[in-house]
């Protein structure tokens, strides 16, 4: 016959060592659901704060062919005379020629329903570099632009 004395506790052991097992699938599942769901809500303030920093490039390519000084060809340096209700713009350059709108740099930034962008020109003889960054609840992008 079969000595029960020393049978005493397997199945509970078992249970325990199964339920332990599902135990760690179950959380295990619940990280990877939770990180994913991380991501997505990112990836959403990610593309709002990438067309926030569009929204900068796009404001400056239409103010530099717009507002444009008499007897100038650029409108860029003349952003900071009708930024009255942006938050900060400035204009500075060793050699800024205010009419031509050569060898200065130019900085703003504006908020639109939460969403900031921060834009930077620089201005020289030859080329334009504008360099947007939109943020949108701690996301930020940027992108830069040469011409």
């Amino acid at each position: 016959m079969f000595n029960t004395k020393s049978q005493k506790g397997v199945s509970i052991y078992l249970a325990f060592m199964i339920m332990t097992i599902l135990l760690t699938i179950g959380l295990g599942t619940n990280y990877l659901l939770v990180s994913e769901i991380k991501i997505m809500r990112n990836m959403n303030n990610s593309v709002i704060a990438f067309y926030a920093a569009e929204t900068g490039i796009e404001k400056t390519l239409y103010l530099d062919n717009i507002v444009i000084p008499e007897g100038g060809s650029r409108g860029l340096c003349n952003i900071c005379n009708i930024a009255t209700e942006w938050d900060t713009c400035t204009i500075w350059g060793d050699d800024c020629d205010l009419i031509s709108c050569s060898n200065c740099t130019c900085r703003f930034t504006d908020v639109i329903n939460g969403k900031e962008h921060s834009v930077e020109i620089q201005v020289t003889d030859t080329s334009t570099i504008i360099k947007s960054v939109g943020t949108y609840r701690a996301t930020r992008r940027a992108i830069q632009v040469t011409r």
